[in-house]
């Protein structure tokens, strides 16, 4: 059943909302994996869903099938007058029963617009999401809740640790969202000079970098949804055994241990984490020691691939904030069951053919062979490749190819 939002007086539109009507969740952000996969679920379940498409223009194409439910807006123009009265116009006359998004600089834009819009936000609270953002303080929160942290060391212009030598080669994490300017996501570095050399590129350097040892391991993401009180409703685990340029190639369903169900109920209990969110660690490949790396608050890179395992993230969304009955028991896809992206797969693929150097300095879980890979793309599932709904898939595609040569023209 609906749960509509009460509408504010400078929102409000002539007919009142019917609460038998299909909810109408929406989306806000560019056309990844993981907003497809919020339409698709949300559209399978006989839903309304809205999109507001984050753009580098006005002109994209708006998805197939639902007209009147897809709103195109450069993202720069949220920060405008007339780009938050787009967006509260589009809301209103759509009737959104709620608004939600992936990155955090969205989600922290929308919460400062959020006495203005139509709807509530299904966001973590602006407090949890302050919180989030130092990944320092995570890691001090994880381990007080019985995580396993990974040594960890700090460094600017001005502040060089004594790393031991032995502990070389390391991996560079920013500190936040907007910490460091050029951004980053994971740099290794391979000596102290270089640590050095590295830290002098840096515009503005907000906050430290966090350092830690190397270890090429295979990812353990932890899925959950949790309550207004940060009660864990589901927590299901799924191991990465590949990865690509620092994010998730494939994705596999796994067991997860009852310490780590506690911790990561801890965790979420202690700072009243609300919604869907997701826990990083890192698997120590010299004796399985799950280390923790981070917590992202909110939908993510791995959405879509969880979703076609038979893990709907963006259903259970709508569970978090009780507009509909609690979940039941997942069923998700059996073990050995694994999901990548094909586009990301044949990008890696192409690099390999032409010996890219950059490679060698990128993360990969599991050694990258001809043969492992061919095989899985023809055998792996993909989070975007869908028989039963080749509208989006093209779609997505028809937006990818455009993305791709906007940028080479830029």
């Amino acid at each position: 059943m609906r749960h509509p939002h009460p509408l504010k007086e400078s929102a409000a539109i002539a007919s009142p909302i019917d609460p038998t009507a299909p909810m109408r969740p929406g989306v806000l952000g560019p056309l990844g994996p993981a907003q497809l996969t919020c339409l698709r679920s949300w559209r399978k379940r006989g839903m309304h869903p809205l999109f507001v498409h984050l753009t580098p223009d006005t002109g994209t194409p708006g998805w197939p099938g639902i007209p009147g439910h897809y709103l195109a807006i450069p993202r720069d123009s949220l920060l405008t007058p007339d780009g938050r009265a787009r967006l509260i116009a589009f809301l209103s006359a759509n009737r959104c029963d709620g608004l939600t998004c992936l990155g955090e600089a969205d989600a922290h834009i929308l919460r400062t617009l959020e006495m203005d819009l139509p709807c509530p936000l299904w966001l973590p609270s602006a407090a949890s999401l302050d919180f989030l953002d130092a990944k320092s303080r995570q890691a001090e929160w994880a381990r007080a809740c019985g995580f396993q942290v990974l040594p960890t060391w700090h460094a600017d212009k001005t502040l060089l640790p004594e790393i031991p030598a032995e502990a070389y080669p390391i991996i560079a994490r920013p500190d936040g969202a907007h910490s460091v300017d050029p951004m980053f996501k994971i740099r290794m570095l391979p000596s102290q000079e270089a640590l050095t050399r590295w830290l002098d590129t840096f515009r503005t350097l907000h906050r430290p970098v966090l350092l830690q040892p190397f270890l090429d391991g295979p990812n353990l993401v932890i899925h959950a949804a949790t309550d207004a009180r940060g009660e864990p409703l589901v927590l299901t685990a799924f191991l990465v055994r590949r990865k690509f340029e620092g994010v998730t190639l494939t994705i596999e369903p796994a067991p997860l241990d009852p310490s780590l169900r506690t911790a990561c109920a801890a965790f979420c209990r202690g700072i009243g984490l609300h919604g869907c969110l997701h826990f990083e660690l890192l698997i120590d490949p010299r004796n399985a020691t799950p280390w923790f790396l981070e917590v992202n608050g909110r939908l993510g890179g791995t959405t879509g691939k969880v979703y076609a395992l038979g893990f709907d993230e963006p259903y259970l969304l709508l569970q978090a904030h009780d507009l509909l009955p609690p979940p039941k028991p997942l069923t998700l896809a059996p073990e050995g069951t694994v999901v990548t992206n094909r586009l990301a797969l044949m990008k890696l693929l192409l690099a390999m053919a032409r010996h890219d150097p950059a490679l060698a300095q990128d993360p990969s879980g599991t050694p990258r062979t001809w043969r492992d890979l061919l095989t899985g793309l023809l055998l792996w599932r993909d989070e975007i490749f869908q028989r039963a709904d080749p509208g989006c898939t093209l779609w997505y595609l028809r937006d990818w190819l455009t993305d791709r040569l906007h940028r080479k023209n830029r």
